[in-house]
């Protein structure tokens, strides 16, 4: 649930693509983007002979070098101080030979490059639930369910979820004995990706107060 990019530093990491279905890519506005490969796994591990890699981006060919945007003489395609506006699709493609003996192969990968910036504001609710003892490996086992669901629940929204407190307590109950609780304590806070593909369906789905009102939606896991 939380974005894999939030604490990471960009550019140490290294995406590889797929020439099944494009693969998503999340650059933050006014920094560098990660390592973007003209590869697939597959391809990784393979010896490419005379590889030619051309990259194509929402304004046309790439160029090797410029302000925006570093192509390296492996393919890998790395962003600088990425815009709005650079958001949309991306695809490289790959000519190269398996063997000096066999004909010439090719490749096309895609990639789905969104802006994206850090949320403006959150929303924390706190909730809680009868347990087992509180040493028990089903608490624990409770909270990763819920985590999941709770993922399950904002998957289509730009949204994050995050666990901030977890505490099991023995409470003395109202004119009864004595109850296992766990009390738990969410952050809910939204980003906005922007692409030119998706202009449409991301002004749908990114988050509003409404739309990721944490509250509403943990009655839909309760």
């Amino acid at each position: 649930m939380k974005n894999p990019h939030a604490h990471l530093d960009p550019v140490g990491l290294k995406v590889v693509g797929s020439t099944n279905l494009p693969v998503k890519v999340y650059v933050k506005t006014g920094h560098n983007g990660p390592r973007i490969l003209c590869l697939t796994n597959h391809l990784r591990n393979l010896e490419l002979i005379d590889p030619i890699f051309q990259w194509h981006g929402p304004g046309g060919d790439l160029v090797t070098e410029n302000q925006t945007v570093k192509i390296s003489p492996t393919g890998t395609l790395l962003f600088r101080h990425f815009r709005d506006d650079m958001s949309g699709v991306y695809t490289c493609s790959l000519v190269f030979k398996p063997t000096a003996e066999q004909a010439e192969k090719s490749y096309l990968i895609k990639y789905i490059v969104y802006a994206y910036s850090d949320p403006t504001s959150y929303y924390e609710v706190s909730a809680r639930y009868h347990a087992a003892p509180c040493n028990s490996i089903y608490n624990t086992s409770f909270v990763k369910k819920m985590l999941q669901a709770l993922g399950q629940v904002i998957a289509r929204l730009s949204c994050e979820i995050t666990l901030r407190k977890s505490e099991c307590h023995r409470v003395k109950m109202q004119r009864a004995g004595l109850q296992n609780q766990i009390f738990l304590t969410f952050m809910g806070e939204y980003f906005v990706t922007v692409s030119y593909l998706d202009a449409e369906k991301s002004s749908r789905n990114t988050c509003t107060k409404n739309a990721c009102d944490v509250t509403r939606r943990l009655r839909k896991v309760e």
